[in-house]
């Protein structure tokens, strides 16, 4: 019984160091390049966010949608977007979200939605 509960133990421990890579070193880079898009950066809010790609900084693809400030101080709307270490493309055009869903289709059982 002790071996099950350390091996528990383990495994969360794990999780949450998976977790934590992924919010501290994957993510910050590929968000940075879109808000450096944005008129209003500090007023950013993230939804439907996914990472695919292998897991060092400079090998993914993040897309995602992202609601920012426009210039007369309300927000805009959700934009789609696409960001990858080379390029950054945000916009409302329905193919990136078709890409994304096309990604999210091929994807293996493994990946994980963020």
């Amino acid at each position: 019984m002790k071996r099950f509960a350390y091996a528990v133990l383990v495994l969360a421990g794990l999780a949450a160091a998976f977790l934590a890579y992924r919010q501290f070193v994957l993510l910050p880079p590929l968000k940075a390049q879109v808000l450096r898009q944005l008129t209003d950066p500090d007023s950013a809010q993230w939804r439907d966010l996914h990472y695919y790609g292998d897991w060092t900084p400079s090998g993914g693809l993040l897309c995602g949608e992202v609601n920012a400030k426009n210039a007369m101080g309300g927000y805009a709307g959700y934009r789609t977007f696409i960001v990858d270490t080379k390029q950054v493309k945000v916009d409302n055009d329905t193919s990136f979200s078709k890409y994304c869903g096309e990604l999210r289709a091929g994807a293996p059982w493994w990946w994980i939605r963020w």
